[in-house]
């Protein structure tokens, strides 16, 4: 027993100098880790060393790139979202914490888009920690889309030139009105690599989230009006992805560039990207029943809790609606189950009519339309025979 005590305390002091010397190196640059996260940040080493030789394999196609990270449950946004890209675009796929049938079902319909499969310690890596990996490793300016944004006008890729030394370009912006600025959200963002990189290098930053801002930061981030008394995202009480970054360069006085969202003039104007906000994060078992009770008690609920519900009974509808329209039997199969308490995606809009509103509904139309559209274009492509 004792013996096996001494062993314990060794292999503890021995991993408690190995973090230490991570720590005074560059852990940083894949995010911020303390050390209770140390095997963590050993998987994203791992996964760092198996994704530059995955670069190396595709380091010629490094024109108009861009990354989706995929995440469980959401194939159907997926199919939709790859059927409206150009088919010059060089699209890459990261596997964040797939089921081994999600894996296998993206191999087979989709063989001819290179996928990146993230080791993980079960579940998903931060979406933070991804953003930190994809930029550590390119050298080439580069583009991320979120699974449920929907790019309806392939033009939009073509103004991605970027003016001046912007740091990145984005049709998707938000105003924190207190401070009086509009800041890039990562739905859709397209990185000067070059420029990013030397944000980061400068203040030892990351993507991630941060609560506790670093003390060298907070007098910078108070002539922007932003800090502990107003982060980004009034609901929030943290900085979210990417924030310190694009608040360090709006420090420096870096600009951000803008990709126009709609396209045309008055009657005739269209939107060209359309973001719906179906992600995973409400697709548990546990949120999914607790739904119908928070909306019981909505007036109740604090503002991030009322956001969340809103944006949950939207994501069931999105889901419901791509997965009625879609050719896929073996995703219907697998995910609709999930829904079954619903009747259908009218069930959801029924259930929730307080909180959807019908300028969302319109996108999912014309999602699904557009969608459809340029599959006719295109010419079908012959249907695989499902398993």
């Amino acid at each position: 027993m004792l013996a096996k005590k001494v062993r314990a305390r060794v292999a503890r002091a021995l991993q408690w100098a190995r973090w230490q010397a991570i720590y005074k190196t560059d852990a940083w640059r894949l995010g911020y880790f303390d050390a209770r996260e140390l095997p963590e940040y050993l998987v994203m080493r791992s996964n760092q060393e198996r994704f530059r030789r995955f670069q190396q394999e595709h380091r010629s196609r490094v024109y108009r790139r861009f990354y989706i990270t995929v995440v469980p449950r959401t194939l159907d946004l997926l199919e939709y979202g790859l059927k409206l890209l150009p088919a010059d675009l060089n699209v890459f796929l990261i596997l964040n914490g797939l089921a081994d049938w999600e894996q296998d079902y993206l191999a087979t319909e989709f063989p001819d888009i290179p996928s990146f499969t993230l080791e993980t310690r079960g579940g998903s890596i931060l979406y933070d920690r991804v953003l930190d990996l994809l930029v550590e490793e390119n050298e080439f300016d580069f583009g991320v889309l979120d699974q449920d944004c929907f790019v309806l006008d392939e033009s939009l890729f073509d103004q991605l030139q970027f003016q001046r030394d912007e740091l990145v370009k984005s049709p998707f912006f938000t105003r924190n009105e207190e401070a009086g600025i509009e800041f890039p959200r990562t739905y859709f963002l397209y990185f000067n690599v070059s420029v990013v990189k030397s944000i980061r290098d400068k203040y030892r930053i990351s993507f991630r989230r941060c609560w506790t801002l670093p003390a060298s930061l907070e007098e910078k981030l108070a002539e922007l009006n932003l800090g502990y008394h107003n982060f980004p995202h009034p609901s929030l009480n943290y900085f979210d992805n990417f924030q310190l970054i694009w608040a360090m360069a709006m420090h420096e006085r870096i600009p951000f560039g803008r990709v126009p969202t709609m396209h045309g003039q008055g009657a005739v104007c269209s939107e060209r990207v359309v973001h719906v906000g179906a992600g995973h994060a409400y697709l548990t078992e546990p949120y999914r029943d607790s739904m119908v009770e928070n909306l019981r008690t909505y007036d109740r609920l604090s503002q991030l809790e009322r956001e969340m519900l809103r944006a949950a009974a939207f994501c069931h509808y999105a889901h419901l609606r791509l997965l009625e329209t879609s050719e896929s039997d073996v995703l219907r199969q697998r995910y609709l189950p999930f829904f079954s308490t619903y009747d259908g995606s009218q069930g959801v809009r029924r259930c929730f009519r307080s909180l959807i509103r019908p300028a969302d509904i319109e996108k999912m139309e014309i999602v699904v339309e557009a969608a459809q559209r340029r599959e006719e274009r295109r010419g079908k492509r012959p249907r695989r025979p499902e398993s």
